[in-house]
């Protein structure tokens, strides 16, 4: 359990070949290192695998104990292995191969049958690892001289060494000889099954040795004895056929004795060295002096003797080598030419080119791998030299020579030495033959033409050659036009001009010759003539037209036409200039499709290739070929609308035909090239922007009738079923991966998908892919395609998943993989993500296992905290084989990436899988205490060690060490508290984690790396940031305080602040230089992380972070500032840069407003501020809105604490934020901040000369009262007319007022103001600034004031009438504020009354009724109570309740605030109404002085109690009464026995309570002053009755008695006002006269104290003694 690949010295077979393949880590440090380590094994080959020896189990008995010890002691006796080998061999097995858990390999080890389970499992892996050191040798001989490989110039020292130190011993005959006389292991009994897989084993080892040895002759002499002794071994081995264990292999095995058949005869072929001949036939006179190797002197016995063995053997596989060894007799021998006949001759009859065309025609020499090239090579020189030297007709059948050269032909070295050497002699020797023979053999000119058009220059000749053919073939008959030549026998004379087709025409003159073909047909030839060979292939095409449909001359034809057009599409496919010079041919092909593409027995195989032209073509002019082949009615088209839900469609002629004709006889050539047509449309939409609706048609069918259908159809070969599907897959991908997110294709796309049916078939592929794989051998062709299709399949649907939107619910797909989905298509049992999790163990592509990490991650999310129970038993091993493939130092960086994000997004949505990978345990600390640690089997081992791998400077790939890192902050981000205190603990861990930000970071925008190292240190931060927010500053861990001490200290904050306007200073300065958009998003996430870290550090650890010095804060706020211009002046992707700037700004503002206090360089602020501020006006976007609020918000916090003559600096750029209309929310929303703003600067500004001049300049007010009558007219925007009235306010309150009337304000307030109760909050503000405006203005704005309240009376009145039916908190502040501007307005009640009578009646009636209702209201709380519930229905005002309130909280505010607003209402109403009552001291001096008409009675005579709803019932001296001990209520209510104080302070009173008792004792003074002044007009009247006036004396002596000792008991238990109250009032005259009362009769008033705030009340109870 505790094997580690840290304790071994080498590396696995199959992990080194993964490595020097370059299918895993590709780093060239490693791989030299690793070869250089290996390098004995890789000499030594099969040979490393010693037998058993004492000695070995001596030393494996010292380092093994226990179950290990057995286990490796029955390993060694099973193979017949060594000992430490066998030891070796188990520790990689469990690290590389073995498919379960620790937990479950214990098992295993203990029980005897789980025993033998697992011996075999590591025998298989035994065999595999021999076959991989063969395949690294393979791979080293075939590579090693490659200057393409990257890795050449490691591969290509180490081949030396190996070669330097092969020795006689180790030479690879010798292991090819302990091969084949291998014998079963026998010292531990094995299965029939195992002897099976052994004897098949030994045949691919020897295969694998044969290619080692083929590559290492092609590159090293075979010398002539060690080829004789090669010929003699093959013979007495009969050349792999007689195999010692034959009876012990099957089918596949007889296979694989053919594969040892070839490999020997191409050995023996490469051993002649035909290479040296070749070069001889070229150039004679340069290789003279210089011998063969086998025909040199020293050697000549041996080579006799090796063609006397040679010819001996009657075997096709020694034929290769027959016909090599005469060559070479025949070119190089002195002597006699009977060798070289007798051995040519033997090889003819063996048919040596039939077997070479057998050779070629295995898979294993198929394609461009090395033993492939080498083996084409080989054949290609043989065949070269062979036609240099013997006439064409001497060396057999012309066709099968042709099917030699076509196969070869296909490497693109060979091709291009065939067209440098030019159409003459070897093998170009064949082309002029069938040139002769054309268009008679038509077909096998274009076979052997078509390899060698497979790249742009060669396609170029081919054209140039079949454009200029100099001789026409024809049936020979004999015509009046020609004459037999007398001089030639055979040869005919052309007397008159003759033309076979259009466009050939055989002069008068030319010459034939008369010849047999192969069958016996009598030909002639014509020289002496030019046409163009395309002019023939169009008159074959237009013959297909003339004959029936079922006759053998058409079906000739037909084949014909196929050939032409195959050829055509190579053409087209690898040299598009031939495009314009073919259109006549491809315009046929149109009208071949059109014509047989809709009979009932249709050509598939004609319309197949002429759809390969085609298709080829849509690669160059896709939109062109679209619309002609539409007119053809070949492709399905729409019916209906692309845009529609469900999408109807024609199937067309190939809907039919596929229904018809392909379906029912299981071929699908057309299928098969009609996905293709659609694959390459596709693409060509989205390179060259063009696309149609009836493309959508093909998709459709392709979805919803191919693959849906897939598994139903009838097959005659699986590799169709296969193609068909991965062709499908491939369609998908591509629309899944490139198409428009929203757009037609997507959105079909992706709902055909999430179908269940064809979610089924996507699911159940998987299954079926997998199962037919296992009945496969790896080394098959479809093995590859299925290996293919299995990993597209996966990809779809990771795409797919992804692709799902939130908003359409849970889709088909996402339900089959959530429920653990078992497909029944296939025959095995278990579920889609059973077979996922069996791929993650697949070690022969890393790309399997990676794709197969990412559908599990996209699982997580598809199905939260249900994947643990979806793995079932499979858990355990899961993570095992995760830890391993993340510790191994050769796996796939792709894929440790990919098991990073899995176990990322499971901590985020998986627990128990979440607990499972972290796998912690627990143990004892040093301090005796029980904490979590990290067990062995955690996957976050491997990943410290991934952190600590850059700490040691080890090279750790960036994708790798951002994925680790971001793994390491969702930690922190999910707060798995167990998991970061043993992180923590680890040691070193947050030095590891800080490295990356203490490295230079290299900003340059096209380095790949530079988003992963942008995103890697945003994960840091972010970490960081989350661990300070979280932890106590007296808990941070030690290391981390001093790593962030180090940080700040040397110059970091700075250092990262500049990292992030770097790239913006490449996008500024260069513009050649475009910085990708992925750079600037990882650079926003940057931004993010780096503000989250400051925030923390600035609201819970300043000194942690060293955030405390002046000097720091002022660097980093300038840094941000310098970052936000940068990031503004760049050119590319201003939408990412606007938010990566809004979110610095937002940075900005915060700490300014932290650190305000402490700054010093404001001046300079402003001005950086304003100049960001003119950037952010030029940007045009929406985005900038937010971004002028902070700015605008950090220059509002600098100007406080400013200069007021840095105002100017800032109102030009409010001004360019005003100068348009807000036609947008964003808009509208900058306006208000700006306004607030300006609105602030006004108020605070201690001088108007500090703003007016920059408003006078900028014309701000009269744009501002412009606004404000489009708003009010137009779109009625709320909260912009509060803001410019806001700003209205605030000039109204300075001594420049006047310029509001003067630019029009009243005109727009007047006539614009709607009437009706929308907008309450807008008609508040227009009244308030009314009011504030005849405070300031005074007379000069009273007849603005009377025009105002003119036009809106009726608004008025109803304002004053809300306390009868109260629905909203609106309407009440509504109330207060139309009664203070009546308060207000009656201080000039003489001109107001003048011009409006009868409303100024009518307002001072609503005056009393609405002091009257206040009254009964404030005295009664179940009237409170009411009201409040009345008004629940509007919600909570938001400026006076505070959220997150209990209930009984919120009913107290709310009745506080009701109080509040009713005494605020009769403070105006009883302020309005004393200005209406007759001065009270001149009248007490002088009542003849009194006009009584002037001041008619306000209350009537009485004294009854006021009722809130009791309209008809009159304000009387009863309601002012009432309200005196309603208010002394209320007051006694604020006494310090019905509070607790908050805090022990000097005050008596809280801030609140003092207010409201202020409030009171006004009240009560205004109460008081006007029911003293109502009483004396009523007394001193000569027109009331004389009992009416004592009553009103004794009444009102009572009332105001009682009043008095109660306030005075109140004054001497509770102490008398505070001196505040004695604010300015228009009471102070009375209480000057109060005074003076007092004075003159001091005896009789001592209750009340001589200060002014009681002056009133004293002045009432003179009142009372004096006068009542």
């Amino acid at each position: 359990q505790k094997c580690s690949i840290h304790l071994m010295s080498t590396s696995s077979n199959q992990s080194l070949w993964l490595l020097v393949a370059g299918r895993t880590i590709q780093e060239p440090a490693l791989l030299q290192r690793e070869l250089k380590n290996n390098e004995q094994r890789l000499i030594e080959g099969v040979f490393y695998y010693k037998p058993a020896s004492n000695s070995s189990a001596s030393a494996v008995k010292k380092k093994s104990k226990g179950k290990e010890l057995d286990i490796v002691l029955q390993i060694s006796k099973l193979l017949d292995l060594d000992e430490i080998l066998s030891l070796e061999l188990f520790q990689h097995f469990i690290l590389e191969s073995y498919k379960g858990s620790f937990k479950d390999l214990k098992t295993k080890v203990n029980g005897v049958r789980e025993t033998q389970e697992l011996l075999h499992e590591i025998f298989l892996f035994y065999c595999s690892e021999r076959l991989y050191l063969l395949k690294v040798m393979k791979y080293i001989y075939g590579h090693w001289q490659d200057p393409d490989n990257p890795y050449q110039e490691i591969l290509q020292p180490t081949c030396e060494n190996i070669i330097e130190a092969l020795t006689g011993d180790t030479q690879y005959e010798e292991q090819y000889r302990m091969l084949y006389n291998a014998v079963i292991p026998g010292k531990m009994a094995l299965t029939s099954e195992q002897e099976n897989l052994w004897a098949l084993q030994n045949l691919k080892e020897q295969i694998e040795v044969l290619q080692v040895m083929f590559l290492f002759y092609k590159d090293f002499l075979h010398t002539a004895g060690r080829l004789l002794q090669c010929v003699q071994m093959f013979q007495q081995h009969n050349y792999g056929i007689r195999q010692p264990n034959k009876h012990l292999i099957g089918l596949h095995g007889n296979q694989m004795l053919s594969q040892i058949s070839h490999l020997q005869a191409l050995i023996l072929l490469e051993g002649t060295c035909l290479e040296w001949l070749q070069n001889y036939q070229l150039n004679p006179e340069g290789m003279q002096g210089r011998k063969h190797h086998l025909m040199k002197d020293d050697v000549k016995k041996t080579f006799m003797e090796l063609c006397r063995v040679v010819s001996t053997g009657d075997s096709p596989h020694i034929s290769p080598m027959m016909l090599s060894l005469a060559l070479l007799h025949f070119q190089l021998s002195e002597s006699s030419d009977e060798t070289a006949r007798k051995l040519g001759n033997m090889a003819l009859q063996a048919n040596v080119f039939d077997y070479l065309l057998l050779v070629l025609q295995s898979e294993m020499f198929k394609g461009d791998m090395p033993v492939a090239s080498t083996c084409q090579n080989a054949i290609y020189t043989l065949l070269t030299v062979a036609l240099e030297a013997f006439d064409e007709s001497s060396l057999g059948d012309s066709e099968v020579l042709s099917s030699i050269a076509t196969m070869v032909m296909i490497h693109p070295r060979l091709r291009a030495e065939f067209w440098s050497a030019g159409p003459s002699g070897g093998i170009g020797n064949l082309l002029t033959s069938h040139q002769s023979m054309f268009p008679v053999k038509l077909n096998l000119l274009v076979n052997f033409l078509k390899p060698l058009s497979c790249d742009e220059s060669a396609a170029l000749c081919v054209y140039g050659f079949l454009e200029k053919m100099t001789c026409f073939c024809d049936e020979f008959i004999p015509a009046n036009e020609m004459v037999e030549d007398p001089e030639n026998e055979n040869c005919w004379i052309c007397t008159t001009s003759i033309s076979p087709f259009v466009g050939v025409e055989i002069p008068a003159g030319a010459r034939g010759c008369v010849s047999h073909t192969s069958n016996g047909l009598e030909v002639i030839t014509w020289y002496g003539l030019e046409y163009s060979a395309f002019d023939y292939f169009i008159f074959e095409t237009s013959q297909t037209f003339q004959f029936p449909d079922s006759s053998d001359e058409w079906r000739n034809h037909v084949n014909n036409v196929v050939k032409t057009a195959d050829l055509v599409a190579s053409l087209i496919r690898h040299n598009h200039s031939l495009v314009a010079k073919l259109h006549p041919i491809i315009m046929q092909y149109l009208s071949i499709i059109e014509r047989f593409s809709n009979i009932s027995n249709p050509p598939v195989d004609l319309l197949s290739s002429c759809l390969h032209v085609i298709v080829a073509m849509m690669s160059i002019e896709p939109n062109k070929m679209w619309k002609l082949l539409l007119q053809t009615g070949f492709p399905p088209y729409l019916v209906s609308s692309a845009r529609e839900e469900n999408v109807t469609i024609a199937p067309g002629h190939y809907g039919k035909l596929m229904g018809m004709w392909e379906c029912p006889r299981g071929i699908y050539p057309v299928t098969k090239v009609f996905l293709d047509m659609l694959l390459t449309l596709i693409k060509a939409q989205w390179e060259e922007k063009w696309s149609s609706h009836d493309l959508m048609a093909g998709v459709c069918l392709a979805a919803q009738d191919i693959f849906s259908n897939l598994h139903k159809w009838r097959y005659t070969s699986l590799h169709d079923q296969e193609m068909i599907g991965y062709k499908c897959l491939q369609l998908f991908h591509e629309l899944l991966s490139h198409a428009p997110s929203g757009g037609p294709y997507s959105t079909y796309i992706i709902s055909s998908l999430h179908h269940m049916t064809i979610s089924e078939v996507l699911l159940g592929s998987i299954s079926v892919t997998m199962s037919t794989m296992q009945s496969l051998r790896d080394d098959s062709k479809l093995y590859d395609v299925l290996l293919s299709r299995l990993k597209l399949t996966i990809e779809v649907i990771i795409l797919l998943l992804k692709q799902t939107k939130e908003e359409t619910g849970t889709t088909s797909l996402q339900q089959l993989l959530a429920s653990n989905f078992t497909a029944k298509m296939g025959p095995s049992s278990d579920s889609v993500t059973h077979h996922i999790v069996s791929l993650i163990y697949f070690s022969c592509d890393p790309q399997l296992p990676c794709v197969a990490t990412k559908m599990l991650r996209q699982l997580c999310e598809v199905a939260p905290m249900s994947v643990y129970s979806m793995l079932g038993s499979h858990g355990t091993s899961v993570r095992d084989v995760f830890t391993r493939r993340l510790s191994a130092k050769t796996e796939d960086v792709d894929l440790k990436v990919a098991i990073l994000e899995f176990i990322t997004i499971a901590i985020e949505t998986q627990p128990a899988l979440t607990e499972l990978f972290l796998s912690l345990k627990l143990s004892i600390s040093s301090d005796g205490e029980e904490v979590y640690d990290l067990d062995e089997s955690s996957c976050m081992v491997p990943v410290l060690d991934i952190l600590n791998s850059q700490h040691k400077e080890l090279f750790c790939p960036p994708r790798l060490l951002c994925a680790a890192v971001q793994l390491v902050h969702v930690i922190w981000k999910e707060r798995k508290i167990t998991a970061m205190a043993a992180l923590g603990r680890s040691e070193g861990f947050w030095k590891c984690l800080f490295q990356p930000l203490f490295c230079d970071l290299d900003l340059e925008p096209d380095r790949e790396e530079i988003i992963c190292e942008i995103e890697t240190c945003a994960h840091i931060f972010n970490t960081v940031a989350l661990e300070a927010f979280n932890t106590l500053e007296q808990k941070i861990n030690n290391n981390l305080a001093s790593l962030l001490e180090d940080f700040a200290k040397q110059g970091y904050y700075h250092i990262w602040t500049q990292n992030m306007k770097s790239l913006e200073d490449h996008d500024v300065m260069e513009e050649d230089i475009k910085v990708p958009v992925a750079v600037v998003t990882a650079q926003l996430e940057l931004v993010q992380a780096w503000k989250a870290l400051l925030l923390v550090a600035t609201s819970c650890h300043e000194k942690i972070f060293q955030l405390t010095e002046t000097r720091t804060r002022e660097t980093l706020l300038a840094d941000i500032v310098d970052v936000m211009r940068c990031q503004l002046s760049a050119v590319c992707s201003p939408q990412l840069r606007t938010v990566i700037t809004t979110e610095l700004s937002a940075l900005y503002m915060i700490l300014m407003k932290k650190w305000m206090g402490s700054l010093s360089l404001r001046e300079g602020m402003i001005k950086e501020l304003c100049h960001l501020l003119e950037l952010v006006g030029n940007l045009g976007n929406n985005l900038a809105t937010h971004l002028n609020n902070h700015l605008f918000a950090a220059a509002h916090m600098i100007l406080k604490l400013a200069t007021p003559t840095e105002n100017h600096l800032i109102i030009p750029l409010i001004f360019g934020v005003l100068r348009k209309y807000p036609d947008t929310v964003e808009h509208s929303r900058s306006h208000i901040l700006v306004l607030g703003v300006l609105q602030e600067i006004i108020t605070m500004a201690t001088n108007h000369s500090q703003w007016l001049p920059q408003l006078q300049r900028h014309t701000i007010v009269q744009v501002l009262v412009h606004y404000l009558k489009t708003s009010l007219q137009s779109d009625m925007n709320t909260e912009l007319i509060q803001s410019i009235l806001g700003v209205f306010h605030a000039i109204s309150s300075s001594q420049v007022a006047n310029m509001l009337t003067l630019n029009g304000l009243m005109e727009v307030l007047c006539l614009c103001v709607p009437v009706d109760d929308k907008c309450p909050s807008v008609w508040q503000s227009v009244v308030q600034l009314v009011t504030s405006l005849l405070v300031t203005l005074k007379h000069m704005f009273v007849p603005h004031a009377v025009d105002f309240i003119g036009v809106h009376q009726e608004n008025i009145i109803n304002s004053l009438d809300l306390m009868e039916a109260v629905n909203s908190w609106d309407q009440l502040h509504v109330m207060v504020a139309v009664v203070m501007f009546i308060d207000q307005l009656s201080r000039h009640r003489r001109q107001w009354q003048l011009a409006l009578p009868q409303l100024h009646c009518v307002i001072i009636e609503r005056l009393l009724q609405l002091s009257r209702s206040c009254v009964a209201a404030l005295s009664k709380e179940g009237v409170l109570k009411h009201i409040i519930k009345s008004l629940q229905s509007s919600g909570e005002p938001a400026a006076k309740l505070k959220p997150y309130k209990m209930a009984a909280d919120k009913d107290s505010e709310h009745d506080t605030l009701l109080e509040e607003l009713l005494m605020n209402t009769l403070s105006g109403c009883l302020g309005a109404l004393y200005h209406h009552c007759p001065d009270l001291p001149s009248v007490l001096q002088d009542t003849t002085m009194f006009d009584l008409a002037d001041y008619p009675p306000l209350v009537a005579l009485g004294f009854s109690q006021p009722l809130i709803q009791a309209v008809d019932q009159p304000t009387d001296l009863g309601t002012l009464t009432s309200s005196l001990s309603v208010l002394l209520r209320l007051l006694n209510k604020t006494s310090a026995g019905h509070f607790k104080s908050p805090s022990k302070s000097p005050s008596k009173y809280p801030e609140n309570i003092l207010r409201k008792r202020l409030q009171l004792f006004w009240l009560m003074e205004q109460v008081v002053l006007l029911l003293l002044s109502q009483a004396v007009r009523y007394i001193i009247d000569p027109s009331i009755d004389v009992h009416d006036k004592q009553l009103l004396k004794r009444e009102l002596s009572s009332e105001l008695s009682n009043f008095l000792s109660a306030l005075l008991r109140h004054f001497t238990r509770k102490g008398a006002p505070s001196p505040l109250s004695t604010r300015s009032r228009a009471t102070i005259n009375y209480s000057l006269l109060a005074s003076h009362d007092a004075s003159s009769s001091r005896t009789s008033s001592l209750s009340f104290s001589d200060g002014e705030e009681q002056a009133v009340f004293r002045l009432a109870d003179c009142f009372v003694k004096q006068f009542l």
